[in-house]
């Protein structure tokens, strides 16, 4: 019930590190000094900015495309309005050939990208025949960082780092625990834990990281994830797609990526027909069908939505992992009846002569 430590609860520290060495199996073990315990991977992402970032200085701050759309107000907040740039993402994932002309053109020349464009290559999915699962295990953004060409204590570096890894506890846990660690060299980790938001309240969410940390020690945690929620969020993707294929497909809607071995996070992204608008979509489906999906335009970083790979106006994301299966059957079903009648209304529209006055040319 008292001030925590800066970097956060010391047990919480030991467990997660020893977590996430055993699930990553880095090529060094994860110590306790790279680890810094947060308020969540929002919050932190406001203090990392505070810390690590000057609007002043910083060009742009670039991001994939399709985007989480609450980030954008943290860039915002710190400073960033009309700083912030998309990267449209290709068959194997991030396009780094775009995004490599684009900085040179915005001139950041930024030594940090040198670094992870190794990583960013790697697709998201198996879509490439030449690729195997067994080629594209590749170490995370933040072991990349402290390992290639001698990381981040190399000849000549100040030690920092370009990479962290922000995490949350809330989407295995719970999302009002507001609990979570970032990781990254043992400096950055530091300086994070030195945000003068956090020092003046002591460690973010102390109370509930001791809770935390009682879950991984017990290994209760860990259970719960992979007895309980990768069982059920597979049942739940299965069921989705399998609704998908039969009610949705047939109407024209694309769903990308479906021969990837290996799924996962809470959403499904679907491309609509040319003739029906996700925005539309998304209320006529609430206010018809009484089903809720997100319009595909919130996911767009703004300001920057020339590229055809970062519009989503002609896209919705559904979310699978927070009904039964018979639910999102019957949501599924429901949103395939709103786009047919959509597209109904559309084709009626477009086939219906228009009478017009006639016009003497003579």
């Amino acid at each position: 019930m008292c001030y925590g430590p800066d970097p956060g609860d010391p047990r919480l520290l030991k467990n997660v590190s020893q977590w996430l060495t055993s699930f990553y199996q880095p090529a060094e073990a994860i110590t306790e000094d790279r680890i810094c315990i947060t308020g969540g991977a929002s919050q932190n992402m406001a203090c990392l900015l505070q810390v690590f970032s000057d609007p002043g200085f910083t060009r742009n701050v670039w991001i994939v495309a399709p985007a989480y759309m609450l980030s954008f107000r943290i860039f915002e907040d710190a400073g960033f309005q009309k700083k912030l740039r998309a990267v449209p993402e290709d068959d194997e994932g991030i396009d780094i050939e775009y995004l490599r002309q684009e900085i040179k053109k915005s001139e950041d020349q930024a030594k940090a990208n040198d670094d992870v464009y190794d990583f960013l290559q790697w697709p998201s999915s198996l879509t490439s025949p030449s690729m195997s699962l067994e080629k594209a295990v590749m170490p995370r953004i933040v072991d990349i960082d402290r390992y290639l060409d001698g990381g981040a204590e190399r000849k000549g570096a100040d030690g920092f780092g370009n990479a962290v890894s922000n995490g949350s506890f809330s989407k295995i846990c719970g999302p009002g625990l507001r609990t979570g660690w970032c990781e990254g060299t043992t400096k950055l980790a530091y300086g994070v834990s030195q945000t003068g938001s956090s020092r003046s309240g002591g460690a973010p969410s102390q109370l509930t990281a001791c809770f935390v940390a009682e879950t991984l020690e017990t290994g209760e945690l860990q259970r719960f994830v992979y007895y309980t929620l990768q069982p059920t969020y597979c049942k739940r993707y299965r069921k989705m797609i399998e609704i998908i294929n039969k009610d949705l497909i047939p109407l024209g809607v694309r769903l990308p990526q479906t021969d990837r071995n290996v799924v996962g996070g809470y959403f499904i992204w679907l491309t609509l027909p040319d003739s029906v608008d996700g925005a539309a979509l998304a209320q006529r489906a609430k206010d018809e069908e009484n089903v809720v999906v997100a319009q595909g335009d919130i996911f767009e970083v703004p300001g920057d939505t020339a590229h055809p790979g970062t519009s989503f106006r002609n896209d919705i994301r559904l979310c699978f992992a927070w009904e039964d299966e018979d639910m999102l059957a019957e949501g599924i079903s429901r949103l395939g009846a709103v786009i047919s009648k959509m597209q109904d209304e559309s084709y009626e529209h477009v086939s219906k002569p228009v009478a017009t006055e006639a016009k003497d040319y003579w």
